[in-house]
């Protein structure tokens, strides 16, 4: 696949109180790496934030810290970015990959066993917990033996169009502490 990719996200806050003072951290900024490149990235916060600067988290993903410190009743964080794709893995063998089992195994915690730095991604979380119906899901695509890399097409498939933060199947609800109140915002995914 190649392109580009142009990402608008727009957050939006209002408050039932004046806010005097506000720190935030937000990760909005595409990540480049092979196969993808961040051509543009604008981020728009109103009120314009007294302090903001951008760093590396430890996974290498860029993200903004800003603070308000003026009253405010509303915020608005709004981020436009292009993303320039480039095919990849047009040559990839899927049948030569090993299978699921294999790499399920080798990310299992086992004491003194070598650090594989992919088994960070393997663990639930209170913001990422696992699910009996997204499993259900993924073992219609990962039988028995199946190479790891021919279940992929559940994951890599880009969709268009614009999503609101409450997604729309039961199975992929959002973090519990967000739960009890709509989440305020939208990102709107197109190709160009």
């Amino acid at each position: 696949m190649t392109g580009d990719l142009i990402v608008e996200h727009d957050t939006e806050y209002h408050y039932s109180t004046h806010v005097a003072f506000a720190q935030h951290l937000a990760h909005l900024t595409p990540r480049s790496a092979p196969g993808q490149s961040v051509t543009d990235f604008r981020l728009e916060i109103d009120p314009p934030p007294s302090n903001l600067h951008t760093s590396l988290d430890y996974f290498g993903n860029l993200r903004s810290y800003f603070a308000l410190t003026v009253a405010h009743e509303a915020l608005r964080v709004r981020t436009h970015s292009r993303v320039g794709l480039e095919s990849r893995f047009e040559d990839l063998d899927a049948s030569l990959s090993p299978a699921w089992e294999q790499v399920r195994d080798a990310l299992q915690y086992v004491a003194a066993a070598p650090f594989a730095p992919a088994s960070e991604f393997s663990f639930s979380s209170a913001f990422v917990p696992r699910d009996p119906a997204l499993r259900e899901y993924a073992l219609a695509s990962f039988a028995a033996g199946r190479p790891l890399l021919w279940g992929r097409s559940i994951s890599c498939t880009v969709s268009t169009g614009t999503f609101g933060t409450t997604p729309p199947a039961p199975m992929l609800r959002p973090p519990y502490w967000m739960r009890s109140r709509p989440a305020p915002g939208s990102v709107r995914i197109s190709r160009t």
